[in-house]
């Protein structure tokens, strides 16, 4: 803004023009890299509904540009927008401080991780559910078979999937992790992520179409290939999962478990679809105990740490277009009331 006041003041002075610049380049850089970019998708959300999704990182970065594009002759007029998104980020991050002092007057404290712990954060969308209790119940069934599976496959054991805090709002759920199983989802989740945006354009094709009247079996042919698409790329993702996370040695449970990932990269594949936003979050330091303990530690904070930007918020536009099967494996007493499987 002061750059940009000389340069309104003396348009002639070259000096004033390569601040300007300058400060550009400056400020650009740093937007570039900041930690606003990799928010979980759940945090992008809320920055979002408070009013902050333009005012950080790349978003503001991109307001700015486009600013001195438009008005390449007309440096005043640049002046006057920056100062109404100075004046907005201002009155933003003066809120954002008077909150944070608030809570802390009120003796409510952050939900950060110990030294040690992993969490995976799943947000459901109502609609998803019909916004029922029914849909809730059996939505959350799914999500243990898929956790459980995740748990097992990547630490040779199972065991219960502890809840840590839920979010009504959204429907938010975030349940405690063993390390290595976090590693191996957000492992997993950026994979399919990866896979899922090179068929966004088909989805938001698929939809200007439908919205255009073109003949259902059209369309069917193009759901049809999207579902092939992700369908073929999670039989590569279950040998990519398996090659760098499983830890199980019962020949006979691998076989099991390599079905119940297959099902799992489904489900998830076909929650993304639906506007599901999961995300996976680990503490940096690692807990007291053996170097080799240390080490897998370590390992599972950079897995989870390479995958964040993968899971970060995908715009969806036009209706979900996946509907792959999602059969799961008999586990429930059978007709002839015998034992489970």
């Amino acid at each position: 803004m002061n750059a940009l006041q000389n340069l309104v003041n003396q348009p002639a002075n070259a000096q004033f023009q390569q601040t300007v610049a300058n400060k550009r380049n400056e400020i650009e850089a740093a937007l570039k890299k900041a930690p606003s970019n990799n928010f979980s998708p759940a945090w992008r959300q809320t920055v979002s509904q408070i009013g902050g999704e333009e005012l950080l990182g790349v978003a503001l970065e991109e307001r700015l540009r486009a600013i001195f594009e438009h008005n390449q002759i007309t440096p005043s007029n640049a002046l006057r927008e920056i100062r109404e998104i100075q004046q907005s980020l201002a009155n933003f991050k003066n809120a954002i401080d008077q909150t944070v002092s608030g809570l802390g007057i009120l003796r409510i404290g952050t939900e950060d991780l110990a030294p040690g712990e992993a969490e995976v954060g799943v947000e459901i969308p109502r609609a998803a559910v019909n916004n029922d209790l029914a849909g809730l119940e059996k939505e959350l069934g799914e999500l243990k078979f898929i956790l459980t599976t995740f748990l097992e496959f990547s630490t040779g054991t199972s065991g219960p999937i502890p809840l840590r805090s839920i979010s009504s709002t959204d429907l938010q759920f975030y349940f405690t992790a063993v390390p290595g199983a976090a590693a191996a989802l957000a492992y997993a989740i950026s994979l399919l992520v990866d896979a899922y945006k090179k068929i966004v354009d088909i989805r938001r094709s698929h939809a200007e179409l439908k919205a255009s009247g073109v003949p259902a079996e059209v369309l069917k042919s193009i759901e049809d290939y999207a579902n092939n698409a992700i369908k073929e790329k999670i039989e590569d993702f279950v040998a990519a999962i398996e090659s760098k996370h499983f830890r199980v040695k019962d020949s006979n449970r691998k076989n099991e478990l390599e079905v119940a990932l297959k099902i799992s990269l489904t489900k998830l594949a076909n929650r993304i679809d639906h506007g599901y936003h999961i995300e996976v979050r680990i503490a940096p330091t690692a807990p007291p105990g053996d170097a080799k303990g240390r080490k897998e530690y370590e390992e599972a904070v950079v897995t989870v740490s390479a995958a964040a930007p993968a899971m970060r918020y995908i715009r969806l536009e036009g209706d979900p277009i996946l509907s792959l099967p999602e059969d799961r494996p008999k586990t429930d007493v059978d007709k002839k009331g015998g034992k489970k499987s």
